[in-house]
């Protein structure tokens, strides 16, 4: 696996706009008040209908995770895949994170 390390830190929006990256994921345990999109106005193209955006929740024994996502229109097919692999009972492995990283185009399988 090829993994490509560029920071895309507070640039997802900005590489999604570009072509460069199909989907980014967010997320922040529920009692945090923080931005976790870090200023990024993803729900200017959500409305637009330039991008699809998906919310779910993750009990944990810490608390309730929420997960903000979003993929271009003709990749929102990643948004259900996404969530199922953050849904798998059990210990995430190495299987999972490589289903992760090619959904969030991190890297070529």
């Amino acid at each position: 696996m090829n993994i490509n390390f560029e920071s895309r830190s507070g640039r997802e929006l900005e590489l999604m706009l570009a072509g460069k990256k199909p989907m980014a994921s967010f997320y922040r345990y529920t009692h945090e008040k923080f931005d976790e999109f870090s200023g990024q106005d993803f729900d200017k193209y959500v409305n637009n209908y330039i991008f699809r955006k998906k919310i779910f929740f993750i009990q944990t024994e810490i608390g309730k995770i929420i997960y903000t996502t979003f993929a271009t229109i003709n990749e929102s097919w990643r948004l259900d895949l996404y969530k199922t692999i953050k849904k798998i009972d059990g210990v995430w492995n190495e299987d999972l994170e490589l289903i992760e990283s090619f959904l969030l185009n991190f890297g070529k399988l």
